[in-house]
């Protein structure tokens, strides 16, 4: 997986602080992928207003319409934080 960040985000705490979240969805969430997949994550400046529970429906409901993981196979009501 690959994030990328823009400057225009915000200071690198602040862009490292999504980087961080991102790659902990992603480690939380990869054992229900359906095969193997190369990601890349663009991020937007909007995502900066989210807690990390909300970041964590966002990326679920992300990889459910992408087809990556199947549609009951994770809980996004799951603690994420």
């Amino acid at each position: 997986m690959a994030v990328i960040v823009k400057k225009a985000f915000g200071l690198a705490v602040e862009r490292n602080k999504v980087r961080r979240r991102l790659r902990e969805l992603f480690r939380e969430t990869r054992p229900w992928f359906k095969a193997e997949f190369d990601i890349i994550v663009i991020v937007h400046p909007e995502l900066k207003e989210l807690s990390f529970q909300q970041m964590g429906q966002e990326w679920i409901k992300t990889l459910r319409d992408g087809g990556i993981v199947e549609k009951n196979r994770y809980n996004p009501d799951k603690n994420l934080s």
